[in-house]
């Protein structure tokens, strides 16, 4: 298929016409007609539906010399040439549907025929009134077309706007659906409220609906059912709530450990800079003569007098320039190819070149031999890092020997001392901070108390500021550490058996005594089985209390009795302890949180009485850290010293003699046994000792232990245990499994003030 530009093309037969048409036209105008006309034919013939070449062709059959006469057979037969022709572009044209341009056709031919006056032969007057007839015709056609395709395009937009309302409702009962499917999801999640509100909008956008206004008095109803239901709830929680409040207000800074900065802090009046008569600051024209320096330029020099490539660089920045008078007669040649350099740069490239610097002076960029700037006098008060914040070690696990007469104990450490005085600082500057500019008699450091009186150049000066305020941010930041001990434990125990037991004695009150006896009148006969499980590991143990016992016997010459026990245990133990402190940075810090528990220990004989010695044992949890902070304040290097002991208490009954002496004289003292309990401490303890690095506000598993217990057990009869089913009558069977595990995990974050006041 031709593309629309292709089908704007003419066509060669439409081509070849033109051309005959432009030499019948200019055969015309030389007067040779009978040529032009046999022209115009043949163009006619080639193209017989193009309506303007007949048009422009028309005056060439009509137009004769003046001098000839119009002969009129001639005439005649050219009209009827002509009316064949136009009814053949006319049938063509209709074949198309295109009526109007058949229409168009004849009336050209019919025109040129009234311009010429035709109208007077009866023949022509025939020819003529039937094309007026063709053309009227043509012309009903056209309408009735023309009608029919504005009836068709109303009947189709009649349909699309049909289509388009019927789109658009099933579009509006689909989103209610959507909607309302939203507004029953929300109901069956228990989102009252929730779904009141989109209901309450969906009645407010179809308010013609009556299925929308059920389900909104539907969800009304629901709503209000819930709000009396959770009325109770509301007020429980509004209490707790209120009480948390009350705790927190009551509690100075905030619960995250961060510090909270009181109200107004940024409009309080800070103190002034402690360091006066600082005569080492910058003049204003140094700024401005920085900020031209820093402009970018592009820098392209071969073998350049060292004048005159100074001399750009200072013009390209607006600047003063000075050279010192031995470089500019030297004047020696530099080099230097930079397409974006910054001015200052190029300055110190060009300079270096010829083993030579710049420096600012006097308002001017100065080259070459330079004077040394004149020493200033700045005071600095150094209290804040001479009495540095010291090391509080606090108290530390002291296990006693064997014997157990110290037991777990808690000793208070050495505490590290460290000190730093002026004299420090001062040596520090001078090691540091350009060693050999204090050899010069006009520079050097005063010490006075606390203040340090420092006499050096502004370089000097900036870089002792830079070196006092790097150490007091180093000190000032803070860091808080949470140490948390888990403890996860899970244990079960399971015991079923069977005992026959006896005494001998036969029958008691209330019960009689597992076993077989046999009495008859010449003696006895007793029979025991006994299915006692060895010691076991678990922490129940094979002796766990019974659950289930239950006893039969028989009563009569012979005595048959047995316990049945059954037992089961299982426990599960979640423990958290989670000491916290915060101390200053490379400042060692500790936390104790213990418990002094006092206990009968000894008994000392007093007159013959027993005295009980109470002793006290202190158990808790220690927190022991120094924790450093990296240069770039990512991390955090600890020395790491976490203890947790817990203590229980197993009470012991001894037996020893107590006298009791009589009211008379003439009677004896009365001596009988009595028992004393006895309280035997078990302690657990769990330490660690560590150094680790954490990112801030990272958390890392310092240490851990896992233990894990599986054990069976089983007594019984031999041979007679072992009968199925039947042997469990005759032994005793118990398993039992225990899982622990303790973690330590440590979590630090580094405060910095200078952070958290920019973020107020």
């Amino acid at each position: 298929m031709a593309t629309g530009a292709a089908a704007e093309l003419p066509s060669s037969a439409n081509l070849e016409a033109q051309s005959l048409a432009a030499r019948a036209q200019r055969a015309a105008t030389a007067g040779r007609h009978l040529e032009a006309r046999d022209l115009a034919r043949k163009a006619m013939l080639l193209a017989p539906g193009d309506g303007r070449l007949a048009a422009d062709l028309a005056p060439i059959f009509v137009a004769q010399p003046k001098a000839t006469p119009l002969d009129p057979t001639l005439l005649v037969s050219w009209a009827a040439a002509e009316a064949r022709s136009a009814r053949a572009r006319a049938a063509a044209s209709a074949a198309q549907g295109r009526h109007a341009d058949a229409a168009e056709a004849l009336t050209v031919v019919l025109r040129a025929f009234r311009q010429q006056g035709l109208t007077a032969d009866p023949g022509l007057a025939v020819l003529m009134a039937e094309l007026q007839a063709e053309i009227d015709a043509h012309l009903r056609r056209q309408r009735q077309t023309d009608e029919s395709q504005n009836d068709e395009s109303r009947q189709a937009q009649v349909r699309t706007a049909r289509a388009a309302a019927l789109d658009q409702d099933s579009l509006r009962a689909r989103r209610i659906q959507e909607r309302t499917d939203r507004i029953r999801e929300l109901r069956r999640l228990g989102h009252r409220e929730l779904a009141l509100t989109e209901a309450r909008r969906l009645a407010k956008d179809e308010p013609d609906r009556t299925d929308v206004r059920e389900l909104l008095a539907l969800v009304l109803a629901e709503a209000h059912d819930g709000r009396q239901q959770t009325t109770k709830e509301a007020t429980v929680d509004l209490r707790e709530e209120l009480a948390t409040q009350m705790r927190e207000a009551l509690l100075p800074g905030r619960l995250d450990g961060l510090p909270d900065y009181p109200e107004g802090w940024l409009d309080r009046r800070h103190g002034t800079d402690l360091r006066i008569l600082d005569q080492s600051r910058e003049a204003p024209w140094v700024g401005a003569l920085r900020d031209r320096l820093a402009a970018r330029m592009s820098l392209k020099i071969d073998r350049m007098p060292l004048s005159e490539a100074l001399r750009l660089v200072a013009n390209r920045a607006g600047v003063n320039l000075i050279i010192d008078p031995t470089l500019a007669a030297a004047d020696p040649q530099v080099s230097l190819d930079a397409p974006s350099i910054r001015c200052d740069n190029a300055l110190t490239w060009i300079a270096r070149q010829v083993g030579s610097t710049w420096t600012l002076d006097q308002e001017a960029v100065v080259v070459g031999a330079i004077a040394q700037p004149a020493p200033v006098l700045a005071v600095y008060d150094v209290a804040n890092l001479i009495h540095s914040a010291q090391d509080k070690p606090g108290r530390e696990l002291a296990l006693g020997a064997a014997s157990g007469t110290a037991g777990a104990q808690f000793v208070q450490a050495t505490p590290e001392v460290r000190q730093v005085t002026p004299e420090d600082l001062a040596n520090l500057i001078r090691t540091v901070i350009r060693p050999d500019s204090w050899e010069s008699e006009s520079q050097g450091i005063t010490i006075r108390g606390s203040v340090l009186f420092v006499m050096a150049s502004p370089e000097v000066h900036g870089l002792v500021k830079e070196l006092l305020r790097s150490q007091e941010a180093a000190q000032g930041m803070m860091v808080r550490v949470e140490s948390r001990w888990l403890t996860v434990e899970d244990a079960f125990f399971e015991r079923v058996g069977v005992e026959w037991t006896t005494d001998g004695s036969g029958v008691q009150a209330g019960r009689v005594k597992a076993g077989a006896e046999r009495q008859w009148r010449q003696g006895d006969a007793v029979a025991t089985v006994r299915n006692s499980l060895p010691a076991a590991t678990t922490a129940y143990g094979a002796k766990s209390s019974t659950a289930l016992q239950l006893s039969i016997a028989q009563v009569g010459p012979l005595q048959l009795s047995a316990i049945l026990e059954a037992g089961q245990r299982s426990g599960q133990l979640r423990s958290l302890q989670a000491p916290t402190i915060t101390t200053l940075n490379g400042v060692r810090g500790h936390a104790f949180y213990g418990l002094q528990r006092g206990y009968i220990g000894d008994y000392e004989i007093n007159a013959g009485a027993m005295d009980p010695q109470v002793q006290v044992l202190s158990t808790g949890a220690i927190l022991d850290v120094k924790p450093l902070i990296s240069s770039d304040r990512k991390y955090v290097t600890m020395d790491l010293k976490p203890s947790i002991t817990s203590l229980r208490l197993f009470t012991e009954q001894i037996t020893a003699s107590r006298n009791y002496d009589q009211v008379t004289t003439n009677s004896t003292g009365l001596t009988t046994a009595a028992t004393y309990p006895i309280e035997l401490p078990n302690i657990t303890i769990r330490s660690a000792a560590t150094t680790v690095t954490v990112p801030d506000r990272g958390s890392v598993l310092v240490g851990g232990f896992g233990k894990a217990i599986d054990e069976r057990m089983s007594a019984g009869v031999p041979y007679l245990a072992d009968i199925p089913y039947l042997g469990r009558l005759f032994g005793t069977r118990a398993r039992g499994s225990e899982r622990s595990d303790l973690y330590l995990l440590t979590t630090v974050t580094i405060i910095s003030y200078d952070e958290l006041e920019t973020a107020l």
